[in-house]
């Protein structure tokens, strides 16, 4: 978090200012809460939601992890379990099915 005072690259603010690495986090904790919810419904559990999500957005490596995520992909992963969580259960498994 910067002090909102010469802000790199942004200049001056009132009050603080979160930086990228706080955004970054937010947005990751965000994304754990919603596979957890995807996890909780009606035939989903932990290991399903998490091969749905690596299926399409992992980066195929050995540890399960999503190093080339970009940006644009944060927010379409985002949007993608939001939509799925909206939808009924018959949508949320066809959406598992993509993979």
């Amino acid at each position: 978090m910067y002090s909102g005072k010469n802000v790199p690259g942004f200049g001056q603010y009132e009050g603080p200012v979160m930086s990228i690495r706080v955004k970054t986090m937010r947005q990751a904790a965000q994304i754990v809460e919603l596979a957890n919810l995807l996890a909780a419904r009606p035939g989903w559990n932990r290991s399903r939601a998490a091969a749905s999500i690596l299926a399409k957005y992992g980066d195929d490596s050995p540890d399960r992890s999503f190093g080339g995520l970009s940006e644009n992909n944060i927010y379409r992963l985002r949007a993608d379990l939001l939509g799925v969580l909206a939808a009924d259960a018959s949508a949320a498994l066809a959406w598992q099915d993509q993979r």
